[in-house]
C-alpha cells in the first residue's frame, strides 16, 4: 500500500506574514488520501507521559449505547442501541453510531476498595469532539476534546456504586476534526492517586550550562516528609546523564519547585542527530515509592531572526508534510510500516518538517518523527463555546507535548489567540514559535535569535 501525498516548502528569507502562509498553508492532498486509507482502528490504552500507577481497566464495560440520528434537532432524545458495547469502540462498527452525530455512553461504576482520599483520575482515551462527563446525572466534566488524552478527579467513598455516563457530539466540528471522530471514543481507564503525588514536570534545558532545570508540582492529602529523585537518561540509554535529590517537608495542598541536573555535556534535538533524554522522576514516601513519572525531553534550539527561521544559529530552509494530527493510533503494522516509509522516503528527498492539521498527532507519529529527524508544529485544541477560562485547552495541550524536543511550535488561529491564550502560552514555553493562523496578516511569535 503507498499514500500518494504533496508537499510543501517553506522558504528562509520572505516578508513575515508569507513566510507563515508557507508554512500554514501546507499541502491538504496528503491529509484527504491518508484519511480514505487508514482502517477505523481502536486506540490503544498507552499514555506518552508514563505514570506508575494502580490502574483499573472500565473498557470491557459492558457500556449501554445510545445515540442522537444526525439532522434530528435540538430535543431529539436518545436512541438506544440493541446491544451493549466495549471500548474502545468505533462509531462506523455499527450502522447507529455511523449516522450519529451524538452517542452515549454509560455504565455502572464501583469505585475501588483501594481508592484513597486522593481519589482517582477518570482516564479518557484520546477524544474527538465535544464531551460532557456525568456522574450520577449530574455533569462534572466538560472539553472539546482533539486527540489529547484527558482526566478527570473523582471521589467518594471506597466501594460506592455510580453512574458514569459520556456523551461525545462531533456535531460542528472542524472537517479535519470531524474525520478523525469516526473512530469514535478510545479506552477508560480509573487511576487511583496516591496520597502524596506528582502533578507535573516540566524540563528546562540549557545547553550552553549542561544543566535542565526541572519544575515540578506535587500534591498531597496528608503532612508527609517525601523524597523527589530526579534522573535524567541519556539518548544512548545506557546510562544516568545526571541526578539530582530533593528532600521535602509536605502539608496538604499542593507544593512548586524547581530542581537543577547537571549533566556532563548535553546534545541538541536536530533534524540530523536527535537527541531525545528521558527524565525520570519517583517520589518516595515514608517507606516506599509512592509516584512514578517517565518523560521524554530535551532541546531543540529552533528560532525566529528578522524573517528567516534559525536553527543552532543557521538559516534553516523549512519543508515539510500536513498531517491529519489525530489519525488511528498505529496498532496494525502494516499501517505503521506503511506510514514508516512514507515519511523516511520524504525525509530522504531533504523534507524536515510535519505539521498536525486539527486533532493532536498520536504519540506514535510523534515517535516516527524523532526517530526520522521532523520537526512538529502542533494545532492547540479549540476552546469550548462559552469557556469562562480560556487557554485551560492550550495548557492540557502543553503539559501533555511540551517536553518534548521534536515539538518546536504551537499552531493556531486568529479566533483561538486571546490576549490570555497567547500570554499563558509564552509564560508556560517561552522557548518555542507559535504561529497565529489569519491569512496575509499571519503572526509567528516566540523565540527570536540575537
Amino acid at each position: 500500500m503507498r499514500i500518494h501525498h504533496q508537499l510543501f516548502t517553506g522558504v528562509t528569507r520572505m516578508p513575515r506574514a508569507q513566510t507563515v502562509n508557507a508554512l500554514v498553508h501546507w499541502g491538504m492532498a496528503f491529509a484527504v488520501l491518508l484519511l480514505a486509507v487508514l482502517p477505523a482502528c481502536a486506540a490503544a490504552p498507552t499514555r506518552y507521559v508514563e505514570h506508575q500507577r494502580t490502574v483499573v481497566a472500565l473498557s470491557e464495560g459492558p457500556w449501554d449505547c445510545s445515540t442522537i440520528p444526525r439532522d434530528t434537532g435540538a430535543d431529539a432524545k436518545p436512541v438506544p442501541i440493541s446491544e451493549e458495547v466495549r471500548l474502545p469502540h468505533a462509531w462506523a462498527d455499527h450502522p447507529a453510531t455511523a449516522a450519529a452525530d451524538t452517542v452515549w455512553y454509560s455504565r455502572q461504576l464501583t469505585y475501588p476498595d483501594a481508592m484513597g482520599p486522593a481519589g482517582a483520575s477518570l482516564v479518557i482515551t484520546h477524544p474527538v469532539g465535544l464531551l460532557d462527563v456525568y456522574l450520577d446525572g449530574e455533569r462534572i466534566a466538560q472539553f472539546q476534546g482533539n486527540g489529547l488524552t484527558r482526566r478527570i478527579h473523582l471521589a467518594g467513598d471506597p466501594d460506592s456504586t455510580h453512574r458514569l455516563t459520556l456523551r461525545l457530539t462531533r456535531g460542528g466540528l472542524p472537517d479535519a476534526m470531524r474525520a478523525v471522530a469516526r473512530y469514535g471514543l478510545g479506552d477508560v481507564d480509573l487511576e487511583l492517586l496516591p496520597d502524596v503525588r506528582i502533578e507535573a514536570l516540566v524540563p528546562i534545558f540549557d545547553l550552553s550550562a549542561n544543566t535542565v532545570t526541572v519544575r515540578y508540582r506535587l500534591a498531597a492529602e496528608i503532612a508527609q516528609r517525601a523524597t523527589l529523585r530526579l534522573e535524567l537518561t541519556a539518548p544512548s540509554g545506557r546510562k544516568a546523564g545526571a541526578t539530582a535529590t530533593a528532600t521535602l517537608d509536605l502539608e496538604p495542598g499542593r507544593i512548586e519547585g524547581e530542581q537543577v541536573l547537571t549533566a556532563k555535556r548535553l546534545h541538541p534535538w536536530l533534524p540530523t542527530s536527535p537527541a531525545l533524554y528521558r527524565l525520570r522522576a519517583v517520589l518516595h514516601g515514608v517507606d516506599r515509592a509512592v509516584d512514578e513519572w517517565n518523560l521524554p525531553c530535551g532541546h531543540c534550539p529552533f528560532t525566529l531572526r528578522n524573517k528567516a527561521w534559525r536553527l543552532q544559529e543557521e538559516d534553516f530552509l523549512l519543508k515539510g508534510l500536513r498531517l491529519p494530527g489525530g489519525m488511528p493510533r498505529l496498532t496494525k503494522p502494516t499501517l505503521h510500516e506503511t506510514l514508516q516509509d512514507e515519511l523516511a522516503r520524504a525525509r530522504e528527498a531533504g523534507f524536515n518538517a510535519i505539521m498536525a492539521d486539527g486533532p493532536a498527532l498520536s504519540e506514535e507519529l510523534l515517535d516516527l518523527a524523532n526517530a526520522l529527524g521532523l520537526l512538529v508544529f502542533m494545532d492547540l485544541p479549540p476552546g469550548l463555546p462559552d469557556d469562562a477560562h480560556p487557554g485551560t485547552e492550550a495548557v492540557s495541550m502543553l503539559e501533555a507535548y511540551g517536553h518534548h524536543p521534536a515539538v518546536v511550535g504551537w499552531s493556531c488561529t486568529q479566533e483561538q489567540a486571546s490576549e490570555r491564550v497567547l500570554a499563558t502560552l509564552q509564560a508556560m514555553d517561552p522557548f518555542r514559535i507559535v504561529l497565529v493562523r489569519h491569512g496575509l496578516n499571519s503572526r509567528v511569535l516566540g523565540p527570536r535569535s540575537a
